[in-house]
């Protein structure tokens, strides 16, 4: 049952949530690939991020995750961080969790624990961690569109509701497969061989802990980017940020970016040297119309469904007669050329109401979307931040240790203290905020730093300044 202060608190949200966990529960589970739940141990406790209701994170003990099968790792964590959609069970956009559900998908580690099974890991091995799951066998994963693999997630209400079940996801609730996440000392990792992906020396954990995901995703959102495009990306969070720098080794002619927090933009601006526009200050649609009359080639929405802006829309989804916002769609489409692209890659649930589907239709607009194939584009991100063309450092933001999680949820979420994107230790290998370089050198199993060959990095880092030189494209 849900705690009373939640009901009192939050009642829509928590009712959601408990009307999505009690249609689960009568549904059951469909067999898949592999158990999402693993064994525990009653002695052994560690530490976990957990998700308590809405706006309520905790730090808390759970017994240490054991090999559940053949194929399993564990993996003890040495670095992890909290991405955007980390914010909608948070918010309670994305139900169907319990308390003391674990959080997280962004996270790499050491290979503590190796299963029979395991082909080509060891212990001791360096490893960064795909937040989607896959079983790396059935047909979607052999068509590499892995983020949609066939067994590894066992929600039947998915099936009902969407018509088939997406592949499984770290700590993104019972829909998503009921995994538990990578804010913790310890992960169990299933099907290894093809959900790690070993790290050679040459690049920090403050590089690599990102192939996990948001890499990979704004590599995932440039698809139909092609050089000489002029792009327009609305939202300059990681991801935006991310695939702007993306469109500048694609070869993008002019990149625009649109947000309306200004240390985001001041950031993309200076950094990265792409035009910005403000839409507390500007209307984007007719700015862009004025800089780009013909109309953008492509437009990128790196907001989601949770952002809405018109009253209309805010009311509508606080009496869920929509669940996710069009808004930013609309804006997307007016500001594309005919025969324009669009990409979705923040994330997107449910249904929005006055979706433009005859923009599309009349201007010929072709529109993409969906979650990331980390393990289809894993290796090339690597291949970028080992040449020196991609450092993502630059929108690093804090370093902090993994009990501070709950409060970085709260800054992420209300755009406190310059919050951009976090890198987050285990306390027992954290060595304090102003230890950057030391915290952030390779890890050997023992815990103690073995180098820290930061790379090519211009500019010292400080939690909230950024002194770093402009990327050249």
């Amino acid at each position: 049952m849900e705690p009373i202060t939640n009901v009192i608190s939050h009642p829509v949200a928590t009712m959601q949530n408990l009307v999505v966990n009690v249609a689960d529960k009568i549904l059951g589970r469909v067999p898949v690939s592999t158990d999402p739940k693993p064994l525990r141990s009653d002695t052994v406790m560690m530490n976990a991020v957990t998700w308590h209701g809405k706006g309520d994170v905790h730090y808390e003990k759970l017994g240490k995750p054991l090999l559940s099968a053949e194929d399993d790792i564990i993996l003890r964590v040495t670095a992890a961080s909290i991405c955007g959609t980390d914010l909608h069970p948070y918010n309670g956009d994305l139900p169907g969790f319990k308390r003391s559900d674990t959080l997280g998908h962004e996270f790499m580690g050491l290979i503590e624990e190796v299963g029979p099974a395991v082909q080509n890991l060891r212990v001791g091995d360096r490893v960064v961690v795909s937040a989607a799951i896959i079983c790396g066998k059935c047909r979607y994963c052999l068509a590499e569109q892995y983020d949609c693999c066939d067994t590894t997630n066992s929600s039947k209400l998915m099936e009902q509701a969407y018509g088939h079940r997406k592949g499984g996801l770290f700590g993104c609730g019972h829909m998503l497969g009921d995994y538990p996440g990578g804010l913790a000392d310890y992960v169990r990792v299933p099907h290894a061989d093809f959900n790690c992906l070993l790290l050679p020396p040459d690049v920090p954990d403050d590089k690599a802990l990102y192939l996990s995901d948001v890499l990979c995703t704004s590599l995932h959102a440039c698809r139909d980017v092609k050089p000489g495009d002029i792009v327009g990306i609305w939202g300059l969070g990681t991801v935006g940020l991310f695939a702007a720098r993306w469109c500048q080794i694609i070869g993008a002619k002019r990149i625009i970016g649109i947000s309306g927090t200004d240390y985001r933009l001041n950031l993309a601006y200076e950094k990265l040297g792409i035009e910005v526009i403000n839409y507390h200050e500007k209307d984007p649609v007719r700015t862009l119309n004025e800089m780009v009359p013909d109309g953008i080639d492509v437009a990128i929405d790196a907001t989601g469904f949770r952002f809405a802006k018109s009253i209309a829309h805010k009311l509508q989804r606080a009496l869920v007669m929509e669940t996710d916002t069009p808004e930013t769609i609309i804006e997307c489409m007016r500001a594309l050329r005919k025969y324009g692209k669009l990409t979705l890659i923040a994330s997107y649930a449910g249904w929005a109401n006055f979706f433009p589907i005859g923009f599309m239709f009349l201007k010929q607009i072709t529109m993409t979307s969906g979650v990331v194939p980390v393990q289809k584009l894993w290796k090339y991100c690597l291949e970028k931040l080992r040449d020196g063309s991609f450092d993502p450092r630059f929108i690093l933001s804090h370093y902090m240790k993994l009990s501070d999680a709950p409060a970085v949820y709260h800054m992420m979420n209300n755009h406190e203290d310059r919050m951009i994107k976090s890198f987050l230790r285990p306390d027992a290998i954290f060595f304090g905020p102003d230890n950057y370089e030391k915290g952030c050198a390779i890890l050997s199993l023992a815990g103690r730093p073995t180098g820290n060959d930061l790379g090519n990095n211009s500019g010292s880092y400080e939690r909230t300044t950024y002194t770093h030189e402009r990327i050249s494209s």
